[in-house]
């Protein structure tokens, strides 16, 4: 059982996420995008407490801190690379 709720929980974010890089297109990730991704997941788990381990957060979360550091835009993480990521290893 704890499985299929975690594939819910999955599924959801997942969808949440590609309707966000629907919506932003192909601008880099920033922490803006990581708290939203964040309450996607508090909201796809009802809880209020971050997942540890998220399906999209940490992956977010590296990409936006990379972001940061890169001054090309060309060489930042974009939102649809974070979903590329979730759909393949998540």
């Amino acid at each position: 059982m704890k499985n299929r709720s975690r594939n819910i929980h999955q599924d959801k974010v997942q969808l949440q996420l590609e309707a966000a890089s629907v919506t932003v297109g192909d601008r880099p990730v920033d922490q803006s995008d990581v708290a939203a991704i964040e309450e996607a997941e508090m909201r796809a788990t009802q809880r209020n407490v971050v997942p540890s381990g998220g399906v999209g957060g940490e992956e977010a979360q590296w990409a936006a801190a990379r972001n940061a550091e890169l001054s090309r835009e060309e060489d930042k993480t974009k939102l649809s690379d974070v979903l590329l990521v979730v759909k393949i290893f998540h």
